[in-house]
């Protein structure tokens, strides 16, 4: 059982400064009139008076002698009581008194006993809560919030905790049982069978368990191995993808936690599921770890690109020296008083006789002088079986209606085995009895890789042709944005997973929307909400007004 100082259940402090004395609890001048008026004689008043402020500061009530020394004695100084603590308190336990002046703090505060409508709430709550959340910890932290809400006294900690576990248990049995029943007969002979090992030196399940190296290029080949098992063995995957996933990761931990004899031994139905979510799970790990490899080698390609234009910029350096001459000669002769054809003909000389430096500067500035993504495919080549072999076996999609990108990705697939330098978007190609997608969507190529990848300086126009080199590590690279970014997402993924699935839909987020507000203390009104902004904007500027210096 959790230790109920783990969770927010609420409880005294060992020790409280006089500040928060004061401010937790002074009794006030209207609360000292109410117990004056249910009480006879002072000792019952300054007992009602510790019931009440014990009970506004934890939600529930206890023993007197269970309150805090100090807090009991900050009461009976401030009112003056002259007998001892022991003297105030005893026979007052179990009293009349006692009971008679629970129902009146429960009258005066408003509240609610647990027994009086409690259950019932958190049997409405639990089930929904159950599915999003598995930790006793949060289960039981959100029902206090409820209870609290609701004007309710708090159980003790052993009832709200059995709740919270047999709803969390009932929620997940039903998991169990919807799952084994959307199985048909050869769904449940295959999961049943899969692990059944007839080899006793060699475990399935064992192997499973077991994680690879370190995502990296040098283990490629056996993740794309152990992708490809786990890809033939999720054909039930659908079952389990409406699952929260914190049900699905709970699942698979405790399906990892055992030995395939010991997997058995576990009800088939829950067994069954915890099959799936572990499939699902090392399913969805081996994705994320072949798109981390994927981004990882991007960006080292970017690195390699940059160290390289720099070497090559230190290269060429007396080169661009001789270029700034160059044009400070054509300069002076612009400015020079010769005649105008003899101007032409300087000028012409000089353009002639360092022809090559002209063609080297022109190089620069279409390419960019400091445009590194002219070096990428270098570095990329060497990769790309690979890097596109990567690309084959990940179900991307876009988390966008723009496809663009989806349509380049098929592109460049359909021609990874081409040689030729220039590809033709507009044509139609086929290859091996099938037809090759045209391109008509080049907005996803960024500014710099422009000239690159279609050979144009300006995007006014439909490229003709694209370069296939950098068309391949152009895209690449904005593969790997995109997947960091979330534009793009992979099918059965954790960390690349479509991020739209966590959103809530527009009629849940109405139908939460009074109540989202008044929890964080803002106003569901759009006229509302727009003059509290403003006026909260005046406040903050008229005080930074006042107090600038």
């Amino acid at each position: 059982m959790l230790n109920f100082e783990d969770t927010a259940y609420p409880r005294f402090k060992k020790s409280y400064s006089e500040s928060e004395l004061q401010k937790l609890f002074y009794p006030s001048e209207e609360e000292i009139e109410f117990c004056k008026n249910n009480s006879t004689g002072e000792k019952p008043l300054l007992c009602m008076l510790l019931l009440l402020k014990s009970f506004q500061n934890i939600g529930y009530f206890i023993q007197l002698n269970e309150i805090p020394e100090n807090i009991i004695k900050f009461i009976v100084e401030k009112s003056n009581f002259k007998g001892t603590i022991n003297e105030l308190i005893h026979g007052y336990q179990d009293s009349g008194s006692k009971r008679r002046h629970v129902k009146c703090i429960r009258e005066y505060l408003n509240t609610k006993q647990f027994n009086n409508g409690g259950n019932d709430l958190l049997e409405k709550v639990l089930p929904e809560m159950a599915l999003i959340k598995h930790e006793l910890i949060d289960l039981i932290n959100i029902n206090l919030e409820y209870l609290v809400k609701e004007r309710f006294e708090i159980p003790a900690f052993r009832t709200i905790h059995d709740i919270c576990k047999y709803h969390r248990a009932k929620v997940n049995h039903k998991i169990y049982r919807d799952i084994f029943e959307k199985l048909d007969e050869s769904g449940r002979y295959y999961l049943g069978n899969l692990f059944l090992e007839r080899n006793q030196e060699y475990s399935l399940w064992d192997d499973l368990k077991k994680d690879l190296e370190k995502p990296s290029f040098k283990v490629m080949a056996d993740m794309l191995m152990r992708q490809k098992l786990l890809q033939t063995m999720s054909g039930y995957n659908n079952l389990i993808q409406y699952l929260p996933p914190i049900k699905i990761q709970t699942f698979y931990e405790e399906a990892n936690g055992y030995d395939i004899g010991s997997l058995f031994k576990v009800k088939e139905d829950k067994r069954l599921t915890l099959i799936l979510c572990f499939l699902y799970t090392k399913s969805a790990r081996i994705n994320d770890d072949l798109c981390n490899v994927f981004i990882k080698r991007i960006k080292k390609f970017n690195v390699r690109a940059k160290f390289e234009l720099q070497l090559y910029l230190d290269k060429n350096s007396e080169k661009t020296e001789s270029v700034f001459k160059a044009f400070n000669e054509i300069e002076d002769q612009v400015k020079s008083g010769i005649q105008e054809l003899e101007k032409i003909n300087e000028i012409t000389n000089i353009v002639n006789t360092n022809q090559e430096l002209f063609d080297y500067a022109r190089t620069q500035v279409e390419s960019g002088i400091k445009n590194f993504n002219r070096f990428v495919w270098n570095h990329y080549k060497q990769s790309r079986k690979r890097l596109l072999k990567i690309l084959t076996v990940l179900n991307l999609s876009s988390t966008s209606e723009d496809s663009s990108i989806i349509n380049a990705i098929e592109y460049m697939l359909f021609h990874k085995d081409t040689t030729t330098e220039w590809l033709y978007p507009g044509r139609i190609y086929k290859r091996k009895g099938k037809t090759g997608p045209i391109l008509i969507d080049f907005s996803w190529i960024p500014d710099n890789w422009w000239k690159l990848v279609t050979g144009k300086k300006k995007r006014d126009s439909f490229p003709q042709k694209i370069n296939r080199k950098h068309f391949e590590a152009c895209l690449c690279n904005q593969i790997a944005l995109e997947l960091q970014a979330g534009d793009l997402c992979i099918n059965n993924s954790i960390d690349f997973s479509d991020y739209r699935k966590e959103l809530i839909s527009e009629e849940e987020s109405l139908r939460t929307l009074d109540e989202y507000g008044k929890l964080v203390g803002i106003s569901t009104n759009k006229k509302q909400f727009i003059m509290d902004i403003q006026n909260n904007l005046e406040k903050s500027a008229n005080f930074t007004d006042e107090t600038f210096q």
